[in-house]
């Protein structure tokens, strides 16, 4: 048995499990809710704050963004956590290169409760302070980001 013969199985065991359930035991649940306007201007200025932050290279005010138990996973490194570890990986960076024409695009936002997931892409422009002839270096990728509403909103 192939393991996608062995997965449509489990599915059909699963809905003859739950047929006892009723009719629409099986039926597709319903996608979440949309993001309500009060957490989007929350995240939207979040990530406004995150991009001035990064391209004015306040680096202070990179790290207010963070929850205190935050996890940055960046390309090649170990995961910062914690504010400490994300202040200490951040700075090494800034010190190392300028960041300039950083911006953020937001592609989708599921929400659950007090949660929702971003998604989306990043471009930026990365130049080294040191080394001869340091060259621009432009980035773009994706980014996930999980927010929690907090009291204040």
């Amino acid at each position: 048995v192939s393991a996608g013969e062995l997965c449509r199985m489990r599915r059909r065991l699963v809905c003859v499990a739950s047929l006892a359930g009723g009719p629409g035991a099986c039926a597709p649940k319903p996608p979440p809710p949309p993001e309500d306007a009060a957490t989007r201007a929350a995240r939207e200025a979040a990530d406004t704050k995150f991009s001035k932050a990064i391209n004015t290279g306040e680096t202070a005010s990179i790290f207010g963004t963070y929850a205190d138990d935050a996890v940055t996973m960046m390309p090649n490194d170990k995961p910062w956590r914690g504010r400490a570890e994300i202040a200490k990986g951040f700075g090494g960076m800034m010190s190392a290169m300028t960041v300039s024409d950083f911006s953020l695009k937001t592609e989708s936002v599921l929400v659950s409760g007090d949660m929702a997931v971003e998604s989306g892409a990043y471009t930026m422009t990365l130049t080294p302070k040191s080394g001869k002839n340091p060259k621009a270096m432009k980035d773009e990728g994706k980014y996930l980001t999980t927010w929690k509403k907090q009291a204040d909103g």
